[in-house]
């Protein structure tokens, strides 16, 4: 047993192509809440992970040790869902706009979330703030878009999401 002060963790957040939308591709094209590239890092509340995995191996006189790490895709996008949605109605209002995304938030139906969600695709360097939220313009695109971007410290992937239209 090793205690949780001590325990390593991964950090996971998928990467996604661009949201479909942007494509113009009817959004029926779309399929499902998927992946096949992750941003992970290690991480440890009190010691860097380059200087606790060496320590974890010694204090348990192992040869090594490897910590594991799932995401759930499905869960993470109604969560940037949620959190770009919440976003949008504290800045317009629920009247300020026609939304996209109740069908993921409200009906678990996430067959065409990759049409309004979508992330950066590169490393970006850390910010000094815990997370953003910003609205993005597009002027190709006739669509309200929010950038989310969580755990900004840690260098984590953006996330650009389609809400809606405004009215």
């Amino acid at each position: 047993m090793v205690s949780q002060d001590q325990y390593p963790f991964l950090v996971t957040f998928p990467y996604f192509e661009a949201p479909g939308i942007f494509s113009g591709e009817p959004v029926h094209n779309s399929n499902g809440a998927k992946t096949n590239r992750f941003w992970i890092r290690g991480g440890s509340p009190y010691y860097s992970f380059d200087e606790l995995l060496p320590k974890v191996v010694s204090d348990l006189n192992a040869y090594s040790i490897f910590p594991e790490s799932k995401a759930d895709i499905p869960a993470f996008c109604k969560m940037i869902s949620k959190i770009a949605h919440s976003f949008t109605v504290a800045k317009l209002g629920l009247s300020g706009f026609t939304p996209f995304l109740n069908s993921i938030i409200i009906d678990n139906q996430l067959d065409h979330c990759m049409h309004y969600i979508g992330s950066l695709n590169s490393d970006e360097p850390a910010s000094n703030s815990l997370h953003e939220l910003s609205f993005l313009d597009f002027n190709n695109v006739n669509a309200i878009f929010v950038r989310v971007r969580l755990l900004c410290k840690l260098g984590t992937p953006t996330y650009v999401v389609a809400v809606g239209t405004k009215k």
